[in-house]
């Protein structure tokens, strides 16, 4: 998917994924490569990230501060979601697993709920995606501050 503010992030994940997938294309050795797609994983990086962000912001001036609070904010959200609420890894392993033991492996896979939402999403027009992100970003409270 395409996520505002972490645009690096998702094309550096779909990159891997054509990657992977040119790969198997062109190797004539039929050597198997799949893609596995995970959902928020819950490991300590979304507290990492949260901490550094906020260093980040708090040497903002109050113009850039309060013009991207709610997006800040949402981010904070959904960082701590997953921090609380993310994929165990154990889950992610299994997944791998399953991909590694496959005697005919599937070109990709997915780990978690949230891929398939974010599968389904993604075949929509991208002019209604990025109306339901800006919507979600004007629903969010305007009082929450994020650091």
């Amino acid at each position: 998917g395409i996520f505002p503010y972490i645009s690096a992030y998702c094309a550096s994940k779909r990159a891997a994924e054509i990657l992977m997938n040119s790969f198997m294309l062109e190797n004539k050795d039929d050597i198997k490569t799949i893609s596995i797609r995970f959902a928020p994983v819950k490991t300590p990086i979304w507290r990492k990230s949260i901490t550094k962000a906020e260093e980040f912001f708090k040497n903002l001036n109050e113009t850039a501060l309060k013009k991207y609070q709610k997006e800040f904010y949402f981010m904070k959200e959904h960082a701590l979601k997953a921090d609380g609420t993310g994929l165990e890894a154990e889950k992610a392993a299994e997944v791998i697993m399953k991909a590694v033991n496959a005697k005919n492996p599937k070109p990709s896979y997915n780990a978690g709920l949230s891929v398939l939402a974010a599968d389904l999403v993604s075949k929509l027009p991208q002019g209604l995606i990025n109306k339901i992100i800006k919507t979600r970003f004007r629903k969010i409270n305007k009082t929450q501050k994020f650091i």
